[in-house]
């Protein structure tokens, strides 16, 4: 939503110069990618995981018993890459940032 109601507060506005709106543009899809990480990284795979633990549990009771890893252990180690994941995120979708990845 606000994503969208900057978008077309962008269009509209007639004091800013076509680079500052095209700059604003890159900015606000720039920023929506990152608000998007933590949700993609984190509450998708702990919701994917509650579900078939909950499945798994009240169905099938011994199939999780004889894991040896839970399935929420590895949501836990994928929920530790969020601060790399957010970063590299960050960085491509940035352009001076990128600009400046591509020089190193």
């Amino acid at each position: 939503q606000v994503a969208r109601h900057t978008f077309v507060l962008l269009k509209e506005v007639k004091h800013l110069s076509a680079k500052t709106q095209q700059l604003f543009r890159v900015l606000t899809k720039s920023l929506v990618i990152q608000a998007l990480t933590p949700v993609a990284i984190i509450l998708v795979p702990l919701g994917i995981t509650l579900c078939i633990n909950a499945t798994l549990t009240t169905f099938w009771p011994r199939i999780m018993s004889s894991w040896t890893t839970e399935p929420l252990d590895l949501v836990f180690v994928i929920g530790s890459l969020h601060g790399a994941t957010h970063s590299i995120a960050l960085i491509f979708t940035t352009p001076a940032f990128r600009a400046q990845f591509y020089q190193v």
